[in-house]
């Protein structure tokens, strides 16, 4: 499935649904996207349609993350499946990444981290 998503407004931030694959051929794409936003907003990253997540997609998760740190904004990982949670702990990189289970809760993570 080829890779996609869909930028919303919401008051505090924005929300990118991701859909399709993550992987070396599409990450670049992924991070300028969520790099242009955490200029000015911080983001919750929707990974509910997220098919396949490669290790480039896991790079360029914390590569988003780490660039909107800088920027003073965050980015927040939302209905991220147990499959790339186990990934994400199993790699022992969950110190460089905010993962949610609401938008509620990222609403107030968000208004705490920044």
């Amino acid at each position: 499935m080829e890779f996609s998503y869909i930028v919303e407004d919401y008051e505090y931030f924005k929300l990118v649904n991701l859909s399709g694959n993550l992987s070396v051929i599409t990450a670049e794409e992924f991070e300028r996207a969520v790099d242009a936003i955490t200029r000015t907003d911080s983001v919750i990253v929707d990974c509910a349609n997220l098919d396949l997540f490669t290790s480039a997609g896991v790079d360029s998760f914390i590569n988003v993350s780490l660039n909107a740190k800088d920027n003073g904004h965050r980015v927040m990982f939302l209905q991220l499946s147990q499959e790339y949670y186990h990934l994400i702990k199993t790699l022992n990189i969950l110190d460089y990444l905010i993962v949610i289970e609401t938008l509620d809760e990222g609403r107030v993570k968000i208004q705490y981290y920044t």
